[in-house]
């Protein structure tokens, strides 16, 4: 809240005071730190309202899924009596998590919007102004919260996008892979090739002592030979 609050103070200051800036109006500053001040106590308010009051107000009390979901998050029991409306099924988390932020605050937005509209439009013009001021600033902020959470739903499937290509990516077969495939060469496991060359091993073992001994046979009947010729 604090940081929205600075947020909309600093902009307001900063556009208003570039704009008189331009337009060569005396007091530049001036106007500008009363349009700082003015906008501040209005962010104010309007965040004081609908986080400290209006948005606790409503999960404690109303079914809907979204304050469904909140109660859970923090932890809270179902307000007595209550029914939660279930969402759409046949979607992932991930999907309804996204969806879910379509609606997000707007009925927050509404009535804190109305609330600090009816507020200073009465403090500044009057009893009879109050009412139109609500009624406006109750559609700005609706309409306000909805581009903001249209534009974290837009910035969320971006990121879901991202990633999903991201893993299809590293899912598909490489280069040398396809080409083992094609030439009808599995890849093994270090463990098996190991295994493989150890029977190799004892495949050329047996055959080399199979070798040796025919030598040893050969040398034997050499020697039996020469030794018949010396008689």
């Amino acid at each position: 809240m604090v940081q929205n609050f600075h947020l909309r103070a600093a902009t307001s200051a900063i556009l208003v005071g570039v704009y008189s800036a331009v337009a060569g109006r005396q007091g530049a500053g001036i106007i500008a730190g009363f349009v700082a001040f003015n906008s501040g106590v209005t962010a104010a308010t309007f965040f004081g309202l609908r986080e400290f009051i209006v948005s606790p107000a409503l999960t404690y009390t109303l079914p809907w899924p979204e304050y469904a979901r909140r109660r859970e998050e923090l932890g809270i029991a179902p307000a007595t009596g209550s029914q939660v409306l279930s969402s759409p099924s046949g979607e992932d988390d991930t999907t309804l998590g996204i969806e879910a932020l379509r609606t997000n605050k707007l009925l927050d937005s509404g009535i804190s919007g109305a609330v600090t509209g009816g507020l200073i439009r009465g403090w500044k013009s009057g009893r009879s102004a109050a009412l139109p001021g609500a009624a406006m600033a109750s559609v700005a902020c609706v309409a306000l919260q909805y581009g903001w959470n249209q534009a974290t739903m837009r910035r969320l499937r971006n990121l879901v996008k991202t990633e999903d290509e991201h893993t299809a990516e590293s899912e598909q077969p490489t280069f040398r892979k396809r080409m083992m495939r094609i030439f009808g060469v599995s890849q093994i496991s270090e463990e098996e090739y190991i295994e493989k060359l150890k029977k190799t091993r004892d495949i050329y073992e047996k055959r080399i002592a199979f070798l040796e001994k025919l030598e040893a046979k050969a040398k034997e009947d050499d020697q039996k030979k020469d030794g018949e010729h010396e008689k």
